[in-house]
């Protein structure tokens, strides 16, 4: 219960700081929100690559996002953090932003009412799915029934939602109980340099160059 009510009391603070910066207007501006990096990276690489003539903020989860796109020279800020100065950025930023680009569940976003030109985009951060998430975590039937409706306002903010395959579009309906007008099929950003010739053949040299072949593989370890 007390973790609810130190919830409720962010999204009230959150939720007056971005009615306030509403009053603003909206700007040709896109805003990454970021826990993880390389989706929004690849995106950013085509806005830069396409010379679009508009204003990029990430708003970033953790020291390392944070880090990573301070390299881009573009302004980041980072969020759910109780420093009420990086609070106030985020809420202007994301009030007067046109597109919204995120790649994770952010709970602030349940106290966020979007003007109605503005689109917030979902490209999640992971291919495939190794793991419930969404509605379809077995933990959330624990929870109380004012953080499912939370969530499913969380999930309402998604008005169109990347994916790579029609798979994973049945999990992201299943997950964020929404239907197939939602989806659109693109393919998830950073498998693009699969298909970048220039890089593959990068790669190719400087394995080449190696004294030794090293093999690398994946192993899963969380599957629950």
């Amino acid at each position: 219960m007390s973790k609810e009510l130190l919830i409720d009391g962010y999204l009230f603070l959150f939720k007056v700081l971005f009615n306030v910066c509403k009053f603003f207007p909206l700007k040709k501006k896109v805003v990454f929100v970021c826990s993880y990096t390389d989706n929004s990276q690849f995106v950013y690489d085509e806005l830069t690559r396409r010379e679009e003539k508009t204003e990029v903020v990430f708003l970033c989860r953790g020291k390392a996002a944070c880090d990573h796109f301070a390299e881009t020279g573009e302004r980041v800020v980072p969020i759910e953090t109780m420093r009420v100065g990086a609070m106030v950025r985020s809420a202007y930023h994301l009030a007067t932003a046109k597109v919204i680009v995120i790649d994770n569940y952010f709970g602030f976003l349940a106290a966020a009412a979007f003007k109605k030109p503005v689109v917030c985009i979902q490209l999640w951060h992971a291919c495939g799915a190794f793991k419930t998430f969404g509605l379809e975590d077995h933990s959330v039937a624990l929870r109380t029934v004012r953080a499912r409706k939370r969530f499913l306002n969380v999930y309402r903010h998604f008005d169109k939602i990347v994916v790579g395959s029609d798979a994973m579009q049945e999990i992201f309906k299943q997950s964020f109980g929404l239907d197939e007008s939602h989806f659109i099929h693109l393919g998830i950003p950073r498998t693009d340099l699969f298909f970048d010739l220039n890089r593959e053949k990068q790669v190719e040299k400087s394995l080449h160059r190696e004294k030794w072949r090293k093999k690398a593989s994946f192993i899963c370890t969380d599957i629950s």
